[in-house]
């Protein structure tokens, strides 16, 4: 399988990841967004947090912004 093909395959279920809900979503693409192994996969956890209005993911990326999480 050819990397774009892998990173195809990652999005896709970043991707349904988000669709699940909120309480099994957000934590799981928080974890993405911070430890995955491919830039790609963590800028698509990311985008996809960012589309929700959860509390949670508010203090994700200003502990991001403020350089709490590396």
């Amino acid at each position: 399988m050819d990397p774009d093909e892998d990173q195809d395959i990652r999005n896709a279920a970043i991707f349904s990841l988000s669709q699940r809900p909120d309480n099994e979503a957000i934590p799981s693409l928080m974890e993405v967004a911070r430890a995955g192994n491919q830039a790609e996969t963590r800028r698509t956890a990311m985008f996809w947090l960012a589309q929700s209005d959860d509390e949670r993911v508010v203090r994700f990326f200003e502990d991001i912004l403020l350089g709490r999480i590396r």
